[in-house]
Formats: structure tokens, C-alpha cells, sequence
């Protein structure tokens, strides 16, 4: 897939040397096809194969090409998987913009030019799952590597973080998620507001089976635990 790595470049079309602007025909209330602003320039540029059809993030650029994007319970246990935790929690616009937006770019996602088999879901408005059918084309290094940079360059228009790394996430006594780097784990251990039956999300599941039954757990369960000060981990 194509990142645009912080270019921004107008949603459009290219038809020989005549360039179709998308976000002026959506702003004029006239989209190219119906129903959701990335499914319609998506089924129109299936329509028009022909038709070169680009739509932009101010940082995730794709060229629109229908892809296998199937439902993320119809993908086996064993479907390669990542979790992305955000740091804050989306609201509800950055959420429905970061989903239009991942659909988008994962209809078109592929490894050494094969289309990925691939779903998403988005939890508690926290956690952005993919996950891709290794039996089919399994993703590459370079597809990987090219998600995590889109995402990464992606952060700041849904003022999230998504991809950094060091952060852990927990539930906490009220039954929200709350989420940081370690050291704010480890402080919130010490002051008595995490022990090792808190629950925490572990954002390092390597497949889709492993997320759906050991996603959310105890932290003594996990590798948590080691996080927690020795008067707490054995409390």
C-alpha cells in the first residue's frame, strides 16, 4: 500500500490527462456512488476500472481498489493479528474518521503485489484490532511496515496515539480503560489502584485467537506482572 508518510494529496481521479475532483462532487452533495464517503470512492473506482481514483487522510493516501475486507468473526484463530491501543480514547468523530479510514486502506492493503485477506474492529473506542488470513497471501514485512507507517503519520489528525510503544492499558475501578506508559502502571500499583487481579489489555496477542480469549485478563496472568513493585505482585 501506498502511505502518503505526511504528503497530502487531493482526493480525485485521473481519466487520461482529466482529473475528476472527489471532495468537490461530495461537498456539492454529489458523491460518485452511494452510501459512505470511503465505500463511494471505492465502488467507483471498482465500476470504472479505468478510472484512477485517489482519496486522501491529511496522512494515509491510497489508490482505491477493492480488496478481500471480510468480517473480523469469519477470520480462524489463527489469523496473524495487531492491536493498536489509543492514547486518549477516540471520541466518537475520530473514531467513525479512523474506521472510514482504515477500511479504506485495507481494501487495498497487499504483500508482494497480492491482496491481503484482512478485517479490523475497534473496541471500547480503544482499541483498533487487524488481523489477516495467513492462508491465503500472508502479510510481508514491507505491508507490516507499511500499515504501522501510515497509522503512525495518521496520529495526529484523530489526536491519538496509536503505535507508540512502552504503554500498557488496564481496567480500571470504575470500569473504564485507562492507559499509558509503564511507569503510570507501576505508579498506579504503588498508590493501591492496581493489583495483580486487575484486569489489563494485552495489546501483544500474536493471533486472532489468542485476542479473543486472552485479550483482557488478570494481571497476574500476564506478563504484567512483572511490572508490578514486589509488594504489590505477590499482594
Amino acid at each position: 500500500p501506498r502511505a502518503s508518510m505526511g504528503r497530502v494529496c487531493r482526493a480525485g481521479a485521473e481519466v487520461g490527462e482529466e482529473r475528476v475532483d472527489l471532495d468537490e462532487l461530495l461537498q456539492q452533495g454529489r458523491p460518485p456512488a452511494g452510501g459512505a464517503r470511503g465505500r463511494s470512492i471505492i465502488e467507483s473506482a471498482t465500476a470504472q476500472p479505468n478510472v484512477r481514483f485517489i482519496r486522501s487522510h491529511p496522512s494515509i493516501s491510497f489508490e482505491s481498489r477493492r480488496m478481500p475486507l471480510v468480517p473480523i468473526e469469519s477470520l480462524a484463530d489463527d489469523a496473524r493479528t495487531w492491536v493498536f491501543g489509543a492514547t486518549p480514547a477516540l471520541d466518537q468523530s475520530a473514531a467513525g474518521r479512523l474506521l472510514e479510514d482504515v477500511d479504506a486502506y485495507l481494501s487495498q492493503w497487499k504483500a508482494h503485489g497480492e491482496p491481503l485477506t484482512v478485517a479490523r474492529a475497534l473496541m471500547a473506542s480503544r482499541f483498533l484490532v487487524v488481523a489477516v488470513d495467513q492462508h491465503t497471501a500472508g502479510a510481508s514485512g514491507c505491508s507490516i511496515d507499511g500499515l504501522f507507517r501510515a497509522l503512525q503519520g495518521a496520529e495526529h489528525g484523530y489526536g491519538v496515539s496509536l503505535v507508540a510503544g512502552g504503554r500498557v492499558f488496564w481496567r480500571a475501578s470504575d470500569g473504564g480503560i485507562e492507559g499509558g506508559p509503564r511507569d503510570a502502571f507501576v505508579a498506579a500499583a504503588t498508590a493501591g489502584a492496581i493489583s495483580p487481579n486487575t484486569n489489563i489489555f494485552d495489546t501483544t496477542v500474536p493471533t486472532l485467537g489468542a485476542w479473543r480469549v486472552a485479550f483482557e485478563k488478570p494481571a497476574r496472568e500476564s506478563w504484567h506482572a512483572k511490572l508490578l513493585p514486589a509488594g504489590v505482585s505477590h499482594g
